[in-house]
C-alpha cells in the first residue's frame, strides 16, 4: 500500500475490529481520533511507515490493546512516543526496533511500557542513555 494519510473517521463504523494492519505505508502522522471507539482492538501494526511522533491521545480508550508494532519508523526520541503509550494498561508486546533512536531518558518508559512482557528496541542508533 502507499497510504500517506488516513482520515480520522475511517474506523468509526467498525467498533468490533480487533486487529488492524497498516504496515508498509507512507504514514507520517496519525489523527489523534483515528482509533477512537475501537474498544475491542488488541493488535495494531504500524510498522514501516514514516512516523516520527505520536499524539498522546492516539491510543486513548484502547484498554484491550496488547500488541503494538511501531518498528521501522522514524522515531529518534522515545519522548515522542511514550506519552501515547501511557494510556495502554494492557500492552504486553511492543516493537520499536529499527527506529533511529538516539536518546533514551527517564521519560522514555511510562508505567505500561515498563510492565510490557516484550519491548524490542534493537537495531537502533542509541547514543545517549540517561537515568
Amino acid at each position: 500500500n502507499g497510504l500517506s494519510t488516513i482520515p480520522a473517521t475511517t474506523f468509526e463504523c467498525t467498533p468490533v475490529v480487533s486487529t488492524i494492519w497498516l504496515d508498509n505505508n507512507n504514514l507520517t502522522e496519525l489523527s489523534p481520533r483515528l482509533f477512537h471507539g475501537l474498544t475491542e482492538l488488541s493488535w495494531v501494526d504500524l510498522s514501516y511507515n514514516q512516523l516520527s511522533r505520536i499524539d498522546p491521545d492516539t491510543f486513548v480508550g484502547l484498554g484491550k490493546l496488547r500488541s503494538l508494532d511501531l518498528s521501522g519508523n522514524n522515531f529518534t526520541n522515545m519522548a515522542h512516543v511514550a506519552p501515547a503509550l501511557a494510556s495502554l494498561p494492557a500492552l504486553l508486546w511492543q516493537r520499536l526496533d529499527e527506529n533511529p533512536f538516539v536518546y533514551l531518558g527517564p521519560e522514555s518508559f511510562p508505567s505500561p511500557v515498563m510492565h510490557a512482557n516484550e519491548l524490542d528496541i534493537s537495531r537502533a542508533h542509541i547514543r545517549v542513555v540517561e537515568e
